[in-house]
């Protein structure tokens, strides 16, 4: 069975390549990049969230590509340019990690999962916005300059749970996560997805936030991030007591990437403009199929 879904995952991914390539962002707001101020400049928050969305669902290649055009290099792109050239096999100890992190803490660092396993990731890995923060983590909407603070982030940590399985009683739950490890060819491997719902404040602004990413990663005395061919077919329901319930999807179709860090869904979803407000959301359910090419499969169906 394992070696039927590696060989779809290959053959897949090979026909998927060839035919598409590197897709043109069409449809992608070009949003205007000040070369004083190497900032991101959107019209309204709307247009902001659209190209949001946008971004987050671009292969890597596009996404370099994107900000090329618009004269501006993110916050997140300089983060993982960084982290690929550290080579994970140089350190002879944790403590050698630990050190060379806390010299380079603006771009990476340690992050604890769930179930106590230490990754090595890049700054700001939980924030959505970071392809559109520039070096100093700010963008701007209208004539209003917003500053991202570290705190302001989503936390994917809040009331969340480890291979599926619920840690608290909860008549609410607003995030899961799943994880899956395989060994291949004497190195370990895992797969972690992270789901989310909250709401979200923009200065005056108040969102209603669903996202859902997917990583793969390598284990070398700490994980870290490992680009792998991967095929997922993934819906998400989550509700709130304003929109009520939504469905994401990624259609009848499996989709195979080359993945090391995805959101496969990033959706905001404008509530209020006057004052913060709380809409209650919740996950509804959710059902994953997902296969990467060292092992990890995740074939899970859950109603919250």
């Amino acid at each position: 069975m394992k070696a039927r879904l590696t060989k779809l995952i290959l053959s897949v991914f090979v026909i998927t390549f060839t035919l598409t390539g590197c897709s043109k962002d069409e449809g992608i707001i070009s949003s205007t990049a000040s070369s004083k101020q190497d900032i991101l400049t959107f019209a309204t928050i709307d247009e902001f969230n659209e190209t949001l969305q946008k971004v987050n669902s671009m292969k890597p290649e596009e996404r370099i590509a994107w900000e090329k055009e618009q004269g501006f290099k993110s916050y997140g792109t300089i983060c993982d340019e960084f982290y690929k050239t550290v080579n994970p096999e140089s350190f002879k100890n944790i403590d050698e990690v630990k050190i060379f992190v806390k010299k380079n803490s603006d771009k990476i660092e340690l992050y604890t999962s769930s179930d106590g396993e230490i990754y090595c990731i890049t700054k700001y890995f939980k924030n959505p916005k970071r392809y559109l923060l520039n070096k100093d983590k700010q963008y701007k909407i209208g004539l209003t300059i917003m500053n991202d603070e570290i705190g302001r982030e989503s936390n994917c940590d809040s009331a969340s749970n480890s291979l599926g399985s619920q840690k608290v009683s909860s008549a609410v739950v607003t995030s899961d996560e799943i994880i899956q490890n395989s060994i291949y060819n004497g190195v370990s491997y895992r797969m972690h997805i992270w789901i989310n719902t909250y709401n979200h404040y923009e200065d005056i602004y108040s969102l209603f936030k669903s996202e859902l990413r997917l990583a793969n990663f390598k284990k070398l005395l700490v994980w870290w991030y490992y680009s792998c061919p991967t095929a997922y077919k993934i819906t998400l329901n989550t509700a709130d007591d304003v929109y009520g319930l939504i469905k994401f999807s990624t259609g009848e179709n499996t989709i195979v990437e080359d993945i090391d860090s995805k959101y496969i869904f990033n959706y905001d979803f404008l509530v209020n403009q006057n004052f913060p407000i709380n809409t209650n959301p919740h996950l509804v359910s959710y059902s994953i199929l997902a296969d990467n090419i060292k092992g990890c499969t995740i074939n899970q169906s859950k109603t919250y």
